[in-house]
């Protein structure tokens, strides 16, 4: 395992990153306003007009800051090469499957985009001010809270949510942990949210947090961690593959009927939850145009008789923009995964980064979180992956 020396000074500041205290200050408190904002547009203004407005405004702007300050160079620049095609991809599609949903997803893929970019310029300076760490885990408290007295969200939605937050608030303490207390720190986080999730009845989330947990310690050390870089990402897109090849096409046959019986006996609840329905119906859909989908702004809706999502976010990726749109991601993904985990040197709080994309990986499986949908989830979640990748360059070779 590292040193404790090896632990991330956020108060230094890079060569690159001089900016005056007042500077600074600023950087902070945009992003600090970006956590207050996203509350405000997705709770108060929760799929209102206003609420699209000010999460689109949001991006917008975000996304100038970052094309006009970003260096497209190493490392961030192949990272800003996928979001890029998939931006480009959502744009063109948007001219079929509706215009305005179209233009709408595709911004929301701009604000992704724009939040992770901000966070990866500026990590350094973010997380060295008290009132980013202070909103954080205010916002995170706030969140819990209101997930578990709430029944305006669907418990899986908004303990999804609230877990995003939890896991941004944390990162926000652990990156000034030293390396010899963040296994502990680190732990405790992830323990909270299996804690969270069994209290909102969250089954798959409380199981991915435990394994995220797991990853989290393999990630401290460092023999293990080269080992594991490659390997475990592949056996995690093999698990969602897995995953979806239940749902859809194992679910419904006698011999596969042992794993839904198995977790009804011991839960009380199916294992299929619907998605054994929803699933089949949209790979047809898919098997019908798998290169061009059916526009940016497709949903379910305006072809089968339920309001869902597809309740998977890469095949509503597929079913909008296509294959080359879930290639696009999972690019993106493996681009990020391996910027976390090949530092020469892991620090505690990047090691907790680089579970939290794993689990946040196979949550996709379920929901629809990434850059869609859930876009309350999401905005922590890409200043959480901004914050970690910005600090894992540092001690890239």
């Amino acid at each position: 395992m590292a040193s404790p020396s090896d632990t991330p000074n956020v108060m230094a500041r890079s060569p690159g990153a001089r900016q005056s205290a007042g500077g600074r200050f600023d950087v902070a408190v945009f992003a600090s306003a970006l956590i207050a904002i996203n509350l405000v547009a997705a709770v108060v203004f929760a799929g209102s007009r206003i609420g699209d407005a000010i999460t689109l405004l949001v991006g917008v702007v975000l996304m100038g800051v970052v094309v006009a300050r970003v260096e497209l160079r190493g490392a961030p620049g192949r990272l800003f090469g996928w979001f890029a095609a998939l931006v480009v991809l959502y744009m063109i599609q948007a001219l079929h499957g509706g215009l305005a949903d179209g233009l709408k997803n595709a911004i929301l893929v701009v604000l992704c985009l724009g939040v992770f970019f901000y966070h990866l310029m500026y990590w350094r300076q973010i997380l060295a001010s008290p009132g980013f760490v202070i909103m954080a885990v205010l916002a995170a408290l706030a969140v819990v809270a209101y997930s578990l007295v709430t029944d305006a969200f669907d418990n899986n939605a908004i303990n999804g949510i609230a877990v995003y937050f939890l896991f941004l608030a944390g990162f926000s303490i652990l990156a000034s942990v030293p390396l010899n207390q963040a296994a502990l720190v680190g732990c405790a986080i992830f323990v909270s949210a299996m804690i969270l999730s069994v209290l909102n009845d969250h089954r798959a989330m409380a199981g991915l947090s435990f394994g995220g947990m797991l990853a989290y310690l393999a990630f401290l050390f460092g023999g293990v961690r080269r080992w594991m870089s490659g390997p475990i990402f592949v056996v995690i897109i093999s698990i969602s593959v897995l995953i979806f090849v239940y749902f859809a096409i194992l679910a419904r046959l006698p011999e596969w009927a042992f794993i839904n019986d198995f977790v009804s006996e011991n839960t009380g609840r199916r294992a299929l939850s619907g998605r054994d329905v929803i699933w089949p119906l949209l790979l047809f859909m898919v098997s019908e145009s798998p290169i061009a989908g059916y526009g940016s702004g497709a949903r379910p809706a305006q072809f089968f008789s339920f309001e869902y999502s597809a309740h998977n976010y890469y095949l509503q990726l597929v079913f909008q923009v296509g294959i080359f749109g879930l290639v696009f991601v999972l690019g993106l993904l493996w681009r990020l995964y391996r910027t976390l985990v090949r530092p020469v040197r892991m620090s505690g709080a990047v090691g907790f980064v680089a579970a939290a994309l794993l689990v946040a990986i196979l949550h996709n499986c379920f929901v629809v979180m990434f850059m869609q949908n859930q876009i309350i989830a999401a905005i922590p979640f890409w200043s959480l992956m901004g914050l970690g990748a910005g600090m894992a360059l540092q001690y890239r070779p």
